[in-house]
């Protein structure tokens, strides 16, 4: 019972302060534990916090881990405003150092809507031969034919 009110105590100092947590190199674990131990109202108040501004955490070496927890523990109506600025951002991720780490975890997920998911399967089929020969992008065209469903794998190869 301490440990559980003593975690929710802590958790409201970092009320205000997520962004700088999840960028600094020892807090952005706390905060990831906190996202996978504690409960979704005990933290909700980072996803708030995070969510205007997901498109250049994703190109983040600690955000996109940040984002990836959030994708593990949090439903589709929690994280739509990520998944807006995910789809928005979705060229540069892909081709990003970290931001495609955070593509193929929505991917992978699927708490993307459809439409969300189809405008990222489109920007990989219209440059699939750019993304398949790019470091990061490769890795990105290779999970979306790997989680695809048989359509989607379709739409991808046949173009």
């Amino acid at each position: 019972l301490f440990e559980h009110f003593g975690r929710k105590r802590m958790v409201q100092y970092f009320r205000g302060h997520v962004r700088s947590l999840v960028e600094h190199l020892h807090a952005n674990f706390v905060i990831q534990r906190c996202i996978e131990k504690m409960t979704l109202s005990d933290t909700e108040f980072m996803l708030q916090e995070l969510s205007h501004d997901s498109g250049s955490l994703a190109k983040h070496p600690y955000g996109c881990r940040i984002l990836q927890r959030l994708f593990e523990h949090f439903g589709p109506e929690q994280l739509v405003k990520i998944h807006t600025q995910v789809v928005k951002h979705r060229l540069p991720l892909i081709q990003d150092k970290y931001g495609n780490y955070v593509v193929q975890h929505v991917l992978e997920h699927r708490t993307v809507s459809p439409d969300s998911k189809m405008a990222i399967l489109t920007t990989i089929r219209e440059n699939i031969i750019t993304f398949a020969t790019h470091k990061f992008a490769s890795n990105v065209v290779e999970r979306a034919i790997a989680t695809a469903d048989e359509p989607g794998r379709r739409y991808l190869i046949d173009g």
